[in-house]
């Protein structure tokens, strides 16, 4: 008889043909991370190259990404100039374990922001400052 036919490798998670939700990306150069998938939508954050984004959905020549504090923003894949902006990561475990990393220091960056801002609005709303603590002695 026959030997019995080799064992079917198992096939590993392939990046090629289209891109799927949950994939990872990678950011080429400094982009910016938008409200809505449009490019007269408001900047809600900057990306630095390298930082890796996960994918959540398209919608035309713009991926929605997780982003830090904001949960969600959109991404430009690439300008009319035929520029790209970010790429499929070609290595999806190790971006997949980069990513969190990048997300805890995008959310520091983001608290960091948001703290500095908060600060500038209470110092320009107590007038200099100073006083106000005065009256509770009493």
């Amino acid at each position: 008889p026959a030997p019995p036919p080799p064992p079917e490798p198992v096939a590993a998670p392939s990046s090629a043909g289209a891109s799927a939700d949950g994939e990872y990306y990678t950011v080429l150069r400094a982009s910016k991370a938008r409200a809505k998938a449009s490019a007269s939508s408001t900047v809600i954050g900057e990306l630095e190259p390298n930082t890796v984004l996960k994918k959540l959905a398209a919608d035309g020549g713009f991926i929605k990404v997780v982003f830090g504090l904001e949960k969600e923003a959109w991404v430009l894949t690439k300008n009319k100039r035929g520029m790209e902006f970010v790429e499929v990561a070609s290595d999806q475990s190790a971006a997949g374990a980069q990513f969190p990393k990048d997300q805890a220091a995008l959310v520091d960056k983001q608290k960091a922001e948001k703290a500095a801002e908060e600060a500038a609005e209470a110092e320009a709303g107590a007038g200099g400052g100073g006083g106000g603590g005065a009256s509770a002695a009493a």
